[in-house]
């Protein structure tokens, strides 16, 4: 177990890397915008993930991962949780559950970690549950 765990949370955290890895000039040019510019960008991506478009949930995820993880300090993604513990409860597809959970993790807001805890409580074993799991592992030991 212990060693599906640290291939688990290698994995979510192998996956937060690529899906965060973009050149420093796009980086520093997001360093130049504004606090409109941001505030539109939350606004836009909380729109997105709510279409039922596959494709844009699934890229709107990838978004939020990479803002909230390199730019926390300038977005505040507290309210895409709900949405995204839903899309870890309900969802269908294992791809767009897996990144809800690294989502969650990038926003880092306890309360909805504590929600996921209790959802991962009734997730039936597999690579899921063990994702969660290190994820939540990770998260309250930091």
């Amino acid at each position: 177990m212990n060693r599906f765990k640290t291939y688990a949370t290698a994995f979510v955290f192998t996956l937060a890397l690529l899906l965060t890895n973009q050149s420093f000039a796009q980086v520093a040019s997001f360093e130049q915008r504004g606090p409109a510019w941001w505030d539109a960008l939350e606004m836009q991506l909380a729109e997105s993930l709510d279409q039922s478009i596959d494709q844009i949930q699934d890229e709107t995820l990838q978004h939020v991962i990479f803002f909230a993880t390199n730019h926390a300090d300038k977005v505040d993604f507290t309210e895409l949780t709900p949405k995204l513990l839903d899309m870890f409860a309900n969802d269908s597809n294992q791809a767009r559950r897996t990144m809800s959970i690294v989502a969650l993790h990038a926003i880092g807001n306890e309360m909805s970690m504590r929600r996921l805890a209790e959802l991962a409580e009734n997730e039936p074993a597999g690579s899921i549950r063990n994702i969660t799991m290190a994820v939540l592992a990770d998260y309250f030991s930091g």
